[in-house]
């Protein structure tokens, strides 16, 4: 099976886990179906997933609740996949071995920048 580690890191609060490379599409599955059921479109669901993942965290959610870890998980997943970076990034996700760190900053009254970066040996071999 192939894996990949995944931290995803907000001021104090981080989460760190390993996840399945062969379960990517289907985590992203799970994550649209929770955006369809709130019927959240366009960038909206961009907006949306990263609250919510900012909120959990902010609030220690994630410790204690292993559905709410999970939810923060597929959504920084899904914010990676369906984002600018997505090309450059989803083909070593789904090779595994590689370590994908979320950082998370507030950059203004509820506006937060969500840097993706991977470890060093990966870093080298991408082409962004």
């Amino acid at each position: 099976m192939k894996l990949f580690d995944f931290h995803i890191e907000f001021r104090n609060a981080n989460i760190r886990t390993r996840c399945a490379s062969d379960k990517i599409d289907e985590v992203l599955a799970y994550w649209n179906s929770k955006l369809d059921a709130n019927n959240f479109e366009g960038e909206e669901r961009r907006s949306k997933s990263s609250e919510f993942i900012v909120d959990q965290l902010d609030n220690d959610l994630h410790h204690n609740n292993n559905e709410i870890a999970y939810d923060c998980v597929a959504a920084a997943l899904w914010l990676i996949a369906t984002g600018p970076i997505a090309s450059a990034a989803t083909p070593f996700l789904r090779q595994g071995g590689v370590t994908v760190i979320n950082e998370i900053t507030e950059v203004g009254e509820r506006k937060y920048n969500f840097r993706t970066r991977f470890d060093e040996k990966t870093s080298a071999s991408m082409q962004l």
